[in-house]
């Protein structure tokens, strides 16, 4: 597995320098290794998650790396060229995407948590946040300072903060570099609660 990611991000880098060479890319951006750590998974894992009497068993079946174009207008035909990565996870009712983008000129590469639950009335509602997750980044109270003990096993710095849909609608993600998403809880206070992981042969980035 990782030597296909390896070909994958190799190809990626071949496309991303060709491309440069036609006089038309304005800058390029990769991510940096710091970026990569936001995610903790390299591809082999699967994540078990539970509400209530419910259980789903989460797979990954998708980790790559993609230059992207990017305009800074739709009048413009110069582009900068992006680095994004994308990891996907799957289950019965239940989808898990995790993308990070690399940060263009000054601004900050972005980490973007999409929980896809069919069932629920906004299917797909999903949200960026700048890197890196420190504290010093998010100075206005989106971190559990001590711990926070979910289904048994307790967190230690973890970041939450709201995505609002539609209708007024909100759900509270809480995510942890080391571990991922560990909750997602929804407006009538049920949540998805991380159960275990199971690491298999996994290398981290």
């Amino acid at each position: 597995m990782k030597t296909i990611f390896t070909f994958l991000l190799v190809v990626g880098l071949s496309i991303f320098f060709s491309g440069c060479k036609k006089g038309e890319c304005l800058g390029e951006y990769l991510l940096s290794s710091e970026d990569l750590k936001t995610v903790p998974f390299s591809g082999n894992e699967s994540l078990l998650f539970v509400k209530e009497n419910d259980t789903v068993k989460l797979e990954c079946w998708s980790k790559g790396y993609e230059i992207i174009r990017v305009y800074p207008s739709d009048y413009d035909k110069d582009y900068y060229l992006i680095e994004v990565s994308s990891t996907r996870f799957t289950g019965k009712d239940l989808d898990l995407d995790l993308w990070i983008r690399a940060k263009l000129h000054n601004d900050y590469s972005v980490l973007s948590i999409s929980f896809i639950d069919p069932n629920d009335e906004y299917y797909g509602c999903s949200k960026g946040w700048p890197l890196p997750l420190f504290k010093e980044t998010y100075p206005n109270g989106q971190w559990i300072e001590d711990s926070l003990t979910i289904q048994g096993f307790t967190y230690h710095n973890i970041f939450c903060d709201s995505i609002n849909c539609p209708g007024n609608e909100h759900f509270i993600i809480y995510y942890t570099k080391e571990y991922g998403v560990v909750k997602y809880e929804y407006q009538d206070g049920s949540a998805w609660e991380l159960l275990e992981i199971d690491w298999k042969n996994s290398i981290a980035p």
